[in-house]
């Protein structure tokens, strides 16, 4: 659910966009075919196992973000992401986004200094684990295992999830695009890879620093100088 410097990664893992991709599912299963041989659902179950291991890990992950358009343009730029507890923040440049169970903080600095404008909550009927299973449940996505990958020192399990049927019409899932490529840590399921291909180009994270059961100093790092503003507290 975030912001990025000219970008948020659209991706993954919010609350907001995994809601409105669930709002769609009736659309994209009536235009699709039931999974084909190659495609098992164990694959999918192995992937969402993974994804719900990581709600419950504490960790604070550096990423280096780059999107990629079709006509071969790229830019570059860093993403920090922490879970502590049952807040979710969002650090791209000088922009912050703080997602908690009943509110949302939005935060920047402009002429006037840092400020956060807090927002309702959108609350997700599904965690972002449940819209992937459920994408391969209906058949419209379809889950392989790809080749595993080390990313930032760690051993990661990865996973390619793609539309079932390509058809340049059809809705495609916020998140999942037309093929997205998930790096999962294998010991607890941090994500450290994700790569999505849209129509509009790939957006890539990569992770290059992760942080298990994060110092109060390390989130407080990643708040920055939104510190002491209504609502954002690091302790």
């Amino acid at each position: 659910m975030r912001a990025l410097a000219g970008r948020r990664p659209d991706r993954w893992i919010a609350a907001a966009v995994w809601l409105a991709a669930v709002v769609v599912f009736a659309v994209l299963v009536g235009v699709t075919e039931a999974p084909g041989p190659e495609a098992r659902f164990d694959d999918a179950e192995a992937l969402h196992a993974l994804m719900t291991r990581a709600e419950a890990v504490d960790h604070i992950v550096d990423y280096r973000f780059t999107r990629t358009t079709g006509d071969g343009r790229r830019t570059a730029s860093t993403v920090v992401e922490a879970r502590v507890g049952d807040a979710r923040l969002t650090r791209a440049g000088s922009t912050l986004t703080l997602v908690l169970p009943e509110r949302r903080y939005d935060c920047d600095t402009g002429a006037d200094g840092p400020a956060c404008i807090e927002r309702p909550a959108t609350r997700a009927v599904l965690s972002d684990a449940d819209v992937v299973l459920t994408a391969a449940a209906t058949g419209a996505y379809d889950v392989f295992p790809a080749p595993e990958e080390r990313i930032a020192g760690e051993s990661a399990r990865c996973f390619r999830v793609q539309v079932h049927v390509v058809d340049p019409a059809q809705r495609l899932l916020p998140g999942l695009g037309r093929r997205t490529t998930l790096c999962l840590a294998t010991s607890d399921g941090v994500l450290l890879r994700s790569a999505t291909v849209t129509d509009a180009g790939t957006d890539e994270l990569v992770a290059t620093r992760v942080v298990r059961d994060p110092a109060t100093d390390l989130v407080r790092e990643v708040i920055g100088e939104y510190e002491g503003q209504p609502g954002v507290s690091g302790g």
